[in-house]
C-alpha cells in the first residue's frame, strides 16, 4: 500500500512512542451501510482501505469533517467513529474503538 494513504490511525491508545499513523492498513473493496448514530440511514459508502483504527472510503452522501458516523462492516457488525477528513466523495473515518480488519 502506498505511504500516501491518508486512512488516519488517530487512537490515543497507542503505545508510549509508537506513531499515531503506524496502523497497517488493508486495501479491499466492501460495500457498507452508512447510517447517523441514531440508525438513521444515511447512505452507502464502497470501503477501500481499512485498519484497526478507520477506513478510507466512496460515499454517495456528502460529509464533512467532525461528522459522527456508524458503518456496518461485513463479519465485524457496527462501527461508530468520526469523519477525521473529507475530499470529494471520499472520507477518512477514525472509529471509536479498535477491530479486527481480518474479521
Amino acid at each position: 500500500m502506498a505511504d500516501t494513504d491518508p486512512t488516519p490511525a488517530l487512537h490515543d491508545d497507542f503505545p508510549e512512542g509508537e506513531s499515531k499513523r503506524i496502523a497497517k492498513r488493508d486495501s479491499l473493496f466492501l460495500l457498507t451501510t452508512v447510517s447517523d448514530e441514531s440508525g438513521q440511514p444515511l447512505g452507502k459508502a464502497r470501503v477501500r482501505n481499512l485498519s484497526e483504527s478507520g477506513l478510507m472510503a466512496d460515499c454517495e452522501a456528502s460529509f464533512r469533517d467532525g461528522d459522527r458516523l456508524v458503518v456496518h462492516l461485513r463479519g465485524v457488525g457496527e462501527v461508530a467513529g468520526q469523519v477525521s477528513w473529507v475530499r470529494g466523495d471520499r472520507i477518512g473515518m477514525m472509529f471509536d474503538r479498535r477491530i479486527d480488519p481480518q474479521a
